[in-house]
């Protein structure tokens, strides 16, 4: 979970979620920056504090960065991240590619025994050769 993005997306004020993250801490302030370097984490509790805060589930917020599944029709299987729309035809092992509702890649994947996480490695990137290109 990268805190630090999820501050800044939801504009959070660190000095606010410290004091409700570490209420009995002596020095919460610190020990949010800790929890920002990766040298501390979040206990379940205040991940449900996180969530409340954010009214986001605790799911959501550690999977910020990940592929989501949507809906599927009759094999064709969706996917999304951020701006990205990614769709698996299960019959021709077809993958495209949307940025914003307009097609930017389309692949054929070979292997039909391909595992979720390889997929989405090969989703990842693939979006970031897109974002390599376009820049």
């Amino acid at each position: 979970m990268k805190l630090e993005e999820i501050i800044k997306t939801f504009s959070l004020d660190k000095k606010d979620l410290a004091e409700k993250l570490f209420p009995d801490n002596k020095y919460p302030e610190l020990a949010l920056k800790r929890v920002i370097r990766d040298d501390l984490y979040l206990n379940a509790d205040q991940l449900e504090t996180l969530s409340s805060i954010t009214k986001q589930t605790v799911s959501d917020l550690i999977n910020a960065n990940a592929w989501k599944a949507k809906t599927s029709k009759e094999g064709v299987h969706t996917f999304e991240k951020e701006n990205y729309t990614a769709e698996l035809d299960s019959m021709t092992m077809i993958t495209s590619i949307y940025c914003k509702s307009r097609r930017v890649h389309e692949e054929l994947i070979s292997a039909k025994g391909i595992t979720l996480s390889d997929y989405f490695e090969l989703l990842n990137n693939a979006v970031k050769k897109i974002e390599t290109n376009e820049n």
